[in-house]
This record gives C-alpha cells, structure tokens and sequence, in this order.
C-alpha cells in the first residue's frame, strides 16, 4: 500500500527580508528621481519598471517549504512566492542514517552540506542525515506528526530504532 503525507511551513517576513524590500523602494525612489532631474521624458517607464521590479522582489521574499514524504521517500522543495518551486532535497528513505530531534551535540559535529528547510534554526525540531554529493549532509526542519511518522516507515530499521527511542524521550 502506498503512503503519502505532506506539510507545507510558512516562512515570515524577517528583518533580513525587510530590509531588502525597504532598500528595494529606497533604490526605486532614487531611480525615479534621478530619472526625474535629467530625463523627463522616461519617467513614465522608469516609475513602471521600478514598480515592477519592488512588486517582484517583495513577493519573492515570501516563500514555503513543503515536505513530501511517499513510501518513506522524502521531497523537500522551496516554494517562492507560489511562483517558483526548487527541490532542496530529495532522499529516499533508507539512504537516511538517522532522523532525531534537534539538539547541540548534533548540531556541533562537521558537514558538508548543512540544509535549512524550517522557518530558522531556532524553530527546527528534527534533524536527519544522509550521505550526499557533498559528503554528509544535515537537513534540520520541523515535521508535524503525520510527516514524521510517514518518513519513520521508509527508514532502515536500526535507525527506525533510534528515532522510535528519541521519540519516547521527548
């Protein structure tokens, strides 16, 4: 029987991204009044073409991740804007050496490839492993229940163990 769950996260608009849209209409309102002072006669475009560049890099400060789990295969794609979709992961199951909550000692060790698919570091709540391209690689998320149960099933089975232990403690 086949099995499928998934989650969409939100990402909120943080200082980082604030700041980009408020330099963005700064350097749009330069741009225009520049324009303003010594072409007049391109002002019309200007002020379209500098609304159109704040309206396309406002919204794609707005972005989701989604967790796909099928079969205990998991898919992790970015979302920008409901526009753009990029795949960030995609492991299957029993390439993952161990799925666990999030913690110092974990976070410590050396990798290869770091992967933030949560809102931040702080709201992370599981992390996994796998060996990748680039050596290990650490993807830290935050799984509901039905996600994280989905992704268990397609483990092997001593790491099935582990999680299943980590999972009590908490």
């Amino acid at each position: 029987m086949d099995s499928f769950s998934e989650q969409i996260v939100k990402q909120g608009l943080d200082g980082k991204r604030l700041l980009i849209v408020i330099g963005t209409v700064l350097a749009a309102v330069a741009i225009c009044a520049v324009t303003a002072l010594f072409m007049l006669q391109m002002l019309i475009p200007t002020i379209a073409l500098c609304g159109f560049g704040i309206y396309w890099i406002a919204t794609s400060q707005s972005w989701e991740v989604e967790y796909a789990v099928t079969n205990g295969d998991i898919d992790i794609d970015r979302i920008i804007a409901k526009r753009d979709r990029k795949t960030i992961v995609r492991v299957r199951g029993q390439k993952i050496q161990s799925l666990l909550p999030v913690s110092k000692e974990i976070l410590a060790k050396p990798y290869g490839r770091v992967v933030m698919a949560a809102r931040s570091a702080h709201s992370a709540t599981w992390c996994f492993t796998y060996k990748g391209k680039a050596g290990m690689t650490l993807v830290l998320f935050e799984p509901n229940e039905d996600v994280l149960k989905a992704l268990r099933g397609g483990l092997p089975r001593l790491v099935q163990i582990e999680t299943d232990r980590a999972m009590r403690t908490m």
